[in-house]
């Protein structure tokens, strides 16, 4: 029942429309699980999702989670995430550069690790790193290197987990983005959809 409640995924979708009731719903189970790094890896989670979440509170509690739980793949998928979400809005060149490389020296870790293999890695990487190509990169040569390595990874992905819809999703759309980059002009790429968007 406790892992029912405080799902990000769930309670998201209940209150999707007003994330402060959200948000209420985790400040009312403070006092009970505040030294469970589960609790605030959910919290911290929840601020991730959507269009309404703070990526300030996300931060605090996800470092909440990884202080109790350092070692956590879990924790450190979502202050991946965290980085790559923080590096697409910053608008400051070096900062949102600087973003982007926090996030991918975690997911380079956890790439690298052959003791564990998750999808949702392969997922947040090359989410993160695709969404900052197609915003913050203006050379169509550097977009097109960026596309081949992410290729190169999402196949890995697709290897390793070849029932998992949502790296298929991203391998088509890498590989869309990739082709549109030998066409001249405007670049129409297709966005990489997930469950919450």
């Amino acid at each position: 029942m406790y892992r029912e409640i405080i799902n990000h995924y769930k309670v998201y979708k209940r209150f999707k429309s007003n994330i402060n009731n959200a948000r209420e719903l985790y400040e009312s189970l403070i006092p009970y699980f505040n030294t469970d790094f589960q609790f605030w890896l959910q919290y911290g989670s929840l601020e991730l999702e959507g269009k309404g979440g703070s990526l300030e509170l996300a931060q605090n509690y996800l470092l909440q989670a990884e202080s109790l739980r350092p070692k956590s793949v879990y924790v450190k998928n979502a202050l991946a995430s965290l980085y790559y979400k923080k590096s697409i809005l910053s608008s400051d060149v070096s900062e949102s550069f600087n973003y982007r490389e926090q996030g991918n020296a975690i997911m380079h870790v956890l790439l690298n690790d052959k003791s564990f293999d998750d999808a949702y890695t392969y997922h947040i990487y090359c989410k993160g790193n695709y969404n900052y190509a197609i915003e913050k990169i203006t050379e169509v040569d550097e977009m097109k290197k960026e596309f081949l390595k992410l290729k190169k990874v999402i196949q890995q992905g697709v290897e390793s987990h070849p029932t998992n819809k949502r790296l298929k999703q991203i391998s088509d759309v890498i590989n869309k983005a990739y082709l549109l980059t030998a066409v001249s002009g405007d670049y129409d790429f297709p966005p990489i959809i997930t469950d919450l968007e």
